[in-house]
């Protein structure tokens, strides 16, 4: 259970019914409001919206059942698709997070985050030409919408790259990446990442200032030294050792980073555990 305390971004969003952005947590009080509305009006859109955000990060299934019933009543709206569809990347559900994910994105097409996460979807299907598209459509939209957040596109790409084995792709598709691309404060790991893959910061000092602080910066900063340490600098071990960090962490193993460090363990670094 989470006890940060709800930021008005989030509050915003349940009023609005909109698509999930930043932090998410649960309010025990707001829901037992929500629950009281849902049961005055089944029918009530934006309460059950509300629900399924409040559990987003808390009861996956609960979310998922919430945005069911939310596009129940609403069955042409990108941003519920939207937000069921990344719950189901959570449960690693992925056929059904792309098919919601494509309807997201064809609902909206101007939306950088639909794109992201179906390009997450496809990557996790082992679809990396479709995923690096997405990525790229998500770029599109960001430099459109005045966002500029695109080193998380330009990492995914550049991981979508790696796996196809086309290494010189995935260092030209970050190549003009610096310290001063933009990029949003809670997105600043990836940005380190990319820093770290070009040589712009060796691994000795992207390894000292990893925040350790809290659970998901482990897994998210830490994988990208993984995916250095194998594919860039062919230091196995050494990326063994990353691997082993990111595994022990023993909460938010939804994180993207911790369901790809078990990929990691089942293959190539399975002779290492």
């Amino acid at each position: 259970m989470s006890h940060e305390k709800i930021q008005e971004r989030q509050l915003k969003l349940m009023r609005k019914g909109g698509a999930t952005r930043g932090p998410i947590v649960m309010d025990e009080e707001i829901l037992k409001e929500v629950e009281a509305a849902l049961e005055k009006d089944p029918k009530d859109f934006i309460a059950w919206v509300s629900r399924g955000i409040l559990y987003f990060n808390e009861d996956f299934e609960q979310a998922i059942e919430s945005f069911s019933n939310a596009l129940a009543l609403q069955p042409f709206n990108g941003d519920q698709y939207y937000n069921r569809g990344r719950k189901f990347l959570s449960e690693d559900r992925y056929p059904q997070a792309l098919a919601d994910l494509v309807l997201s994105t064809r609902l909206d097409d101007k939306d950088a985050w639909k794109w992201h996460f179906r390009g997450v979807a496809h990557y996790f299907l082992e679809q990396y030409e479709e995923a690096i598209e997405c990525f790229y459509r998500g770029i599109d939209c960001h430099l459109k919408n005045g966002t500029n957040n695109t080193p998380p596109e330009r990492d995914w790409i550049f991981m979508a790259y790696l796996h196809m084995g086309q290494k010189e792709k995935a260092l030209e598709s970050i190549a003009d990446i610096t310290p001063d691309t933009p990029v949003e404060k809670g997105d600043l790991m990836y940005l380190k990442r990319c820093l770290l893959y070009t040589g712009q910061t060796s691994i000795d000092q992207f390894d000292r200032e990893v925040d350790r602080s809290m659970p998901k910066r482990i897994i998210t900063e830490l994988y990208g030294a993984v995916v250095y340490c194998h594919w860039i600098s062919g230091d196995d071990e050494r990326a063994v050792e990353y691997l082993k960090e990111i595994l022990a962490v023993n909460e938010d193993h939804h994180a993207f980073g911790y369901k790809m460090a078990l990929l990691d363990k089942a293959t190539w670094a399975k002779r290492f555990f």
